[in-house]
């Protein structure tokens, strides 16, 4: 998975499924 790196923030919540995915939206 790719990280974010203008959302340093989101490396926190990795463990979360539901932000993951998303993540995923946003990022599509």
């Amino acid at each position: 998975m790719a990280k974010p790196i203008y959302r340093p923030w989101f490396d926190a919540a990795t463990d979360s499924p539901l932000l993951t995915e998303y993540a995923r939206k946003l990022d599509s």
